[in-house]
């Protein structure tokens, strides 16, 4: 028979595996994210950002972005079309 704290740290335990679980999927993630196909591109560059608007002032940050382009219907004569997408993924290496 099973005591409350034995529960517990079988809990405990189950618990740990999920956080572990979990970074391994973030980083699973970002690695996916890093690589570029035909599908989806991922570029990183220098960009100027505005900090202040007045007076204007720029902050030139390493800004890595995800590209990808998604396929629309248009409701009204059912063409399809296609629209380019991004989406910031890193600014000076630091993944958002």
């Amino acid at each position: 028979m099973r005591t409350r704290n034995s529960i517990k740290k079988l809990i405990e335990k189950k618990h740990e595996k999920i956080k572990q679980l979990d970074t391994e999927i973030i980083e699973l993630n970002r690695e996916s994210i890093l690589l570029s196909d035909k599908y989806q591109q991922f570029k990183e560059g220098n960009e100027d950002v505005l900090i202040c608007g007045r007076p204007k002032k720029y902050e030139t940050k390493l800004i890595g972005k995800i590209y990808w382009k998604e396929d629309f219907i248009d409701e009204d004569n059912g063409e399809v079309f296609e629209i380019e997408r991004n989406r910031i993924v890193r600014i000076n290496g630091e993944w958002q």
